[in-house]
């Protein structure tokens, strides 16, 4: 099924689909990438963060750098706002519902803190404030700039 298909079959005939939620999205993940890059750069010049702690990754036990970081706020900001837009066209309560599913997502990540073996609780802290951050810039962004259903 090719892209307009899809977007046919969720977007009812005669409206056309708001592609608000994907800018705000980049513009999360940008944020939210930029927040991250900060936090990153304090917790690391405190020596918060041990570069021989690593972390499980898909390619891989991997020590947390700067691109890391930047990556994964990017990209759980760029899911946040695909899963809004989505939610959009399928819900009556967008907002509700995305900020619901947003809390479910956030508490499950945080389970992945304490999957850490040997992070020191400056590390701790430091991964929880950019989860924390990534949370609050994409679900705030988000349900601000975007807010109710189109049409």
């Amino acid at each position: 099924m090719s892209d307009t298909h899809l977007i046919g079959a969720l977007c009812p005939p005669g409206r056309r689909y708001d592609w608000t939620p994907l800018w705000v999205g980049a513009l999360a993940a940008v944020a939210s990438g930029a927040a991250c890059a900060v936090v990153y750069a304090i917790a690391s010049s405190l020596g918060a963060i041990p570069h021989d702690v690593v972390l499980p990754g898909l390619a891989g036990d991997t020590p947390l750098t700067p691109g890391l970081v930047i990556t994964a706020a990017t990209v759980a900001a760029t899911g946040a706002g695909l899963i809004f837009g989505i939610m959009r066209l399928v819900s009556r309560r967008p907002v509700r519902v995305f900020r619901l599913v947003a809390l479910a997502v956030f508490l499950i990540s945080l389970a992945t803190l304490f999957a850490i073996h040997g992070a020191p609780g400056g590390m701790t802290v430091t991964l929880l404030t950019m989860h924390v951050l990534v949370a609050v810039i994409s679900v705030g962004l988000l349900t601000t700039l975007i807010g109710r259903r189109p049409g």
